[in-house]
């Protein structure tokens, strides 16, 4: 199993991929022409060889551009997770699944993959400073179905200091790690606190919650959805906050109660570029009449492009805000 994740064009004319195998970042036989997300996880491999793959953007009249994104990686393992028909004993495959995430994660080396079938997770999960993707059955095949029906329940989060998905051996120095396909609920902590993750698919919803999103490091939010969230503390605080570059397109912010900031970016130098476009921002609820939607304080340059902001008329915040 290789995992592949590839940036979006930011051409803004492409409208799917092509992703190819083969011997050269220039030669290849395709995958597919089809895919529209920016991960694809293939598998059947041999183990312990190394392939190449390279991505084409096709715009909307179908041309395919001269340009491509290459990348080599050799097949690594997969760990399967479940709920209800698993066991910590067993040896994490399909047919005799792990019962836990975080057995899975315990087991993990670096660039393997963990699976979550389809039921409620109830447990905090620490990455352990690995470098790992974890994800739905949606990862394997594509099936939105699978996001709603995989959920990491946080009813064990109950205080404001603490994670429900986290790694108490941050390191600025991963590579990029990934979480995809999953639901998260019922949190009264911090959703998520890690660094240098990519969150793709994902949906957030039904929390009482002192910050919904924390990314150290390079973070990637797309095609999520972030919704019906509230507010647990009270003071200074911020919905989803994300250090360093970063990259946040297509997601849906809606219906959130937020103290300052809806979306907090702190780029930490002036060669940092961040990129925000194409999300709506709908119905969100600022505590007071000076919180701000989107609230850029750093050095960097940021892109703002194509973002729908729709505020509550009878409770509305402040739309931008840049300090430097």
């Amino acid at each position: 199993m290789v995992y592949l994740r590839w940036t979006g064009s930011k051409s803004g004319s492409a409208k799917r991929y092509a992703l190819y195998r083969g011997s050269t970042a220039t030669i290849g036989n395709l995958i597919s022409d089809t895919l529209t997300r920016l991960t694809y996880l293939d598998t059947g491999l041999v183990a312990g060889k190394q392939y190449t793959y390279f991505v084409r953007t096709i715009d909307s009249v179908g041309v395919l551009s001269t340009g491509n994104i290459s990348v080599k990686s050799t097949p690594t393992k997969i760990w399967y997770v479940s709920s209800s028909k698993g066991d910590n004993k067993n040896i994490g495959i399909e047919s005799r699944p792990l019962k836990t995430i975080s057995a899975a994660i315990s087991r993990t080396r670096q660039r393997d993959t963990v699976i979550v079938l389809p039921g409620r997770y109830s447990e905090r999960l620490d990455m352990r400073g690995k470098w790992i993707h974890i994800g739905s059955k949606y990862l394997l095949n594509g099936d939105t179905g699978f996001i709603n029906s995989t959920v990491i329940n946080g009813f064990g989060v109950t205080t404001s200091n603490t994670a429900l998905i986290y790694d108490d051996a941050q390191n600025a120095g991963y590579y990029q790690r990934s979480i995809t396909g999953i639901t998260i609920d019922s949190c009264k902590g911090y959703a998520i606190a890690l660094t240098r993750t990519t969150l793709d698919r994902i949906k957030i919803r039904n929390n009482q919650i002192v910050e919904t999103i924390v990314l150290w490091g390079n973070g990637v939010i797309t095609n999520s959805v972030i919704s019906d969230n509230g507010r647990r503390v009270t003071g200074g605080g911020t919905a989803i906050h994300l250090n360093d570059s970063s990259y946040v397109k297509g997601n849906i912010f809606r219906n959130m109660v937020y103290q300052d900031r809806l979306l907090l970016i702190t780029p930490n130098s002036n060669t940092k570029i961040g990129w925000v476009e194409g999300n709506q921002f709908l119905n969100n609820k600022p505590n007071h009449s000076g919180s701000r939607t989107i609230w850029n304080d750093g050095y960097g340059k940021y892109l703002f492009a194509n973002n729908l902001v729709v505020e509550d008329p009878n409770k509305p915040g402040l739309m931008y805000c840049w300090v430097s």
